[in-house]
């Protein structure tokens, strides 16, 4: 079996405000450029307890200036 990716997420803030940095586009593609194309890519939640999935139809380009966000 391949080795799988494990992204371990969780929650830093109630709005996209309050988070004092975060990776760009360009620095997410050159740190997933070290892995094999076809290593699968998997969210992990409450310390491994909950896993998820990445999938691009979950992406959302929003407005920075959103209110929402």
């Amino acid at each position: 079996m391949k080795d799988i990716l494990i992204y371990e997420t969780f929650r830093k803030a109630y709005s996209t405000k309050d988070i004092k940095h975060t990776m760009k586009v360009g620095e997410l593609i050159e740190y997933l450029q070290d892995f094999e194309h076809d290593t699968p890519i998997y969210l992990s939640f409450d310390a491994g307890y909950t896993f998820g999935s990445v999938d691009k139809t979950e992406f959302e380009l929003v407005d920075k200036n959103d209110e929402n966000y």
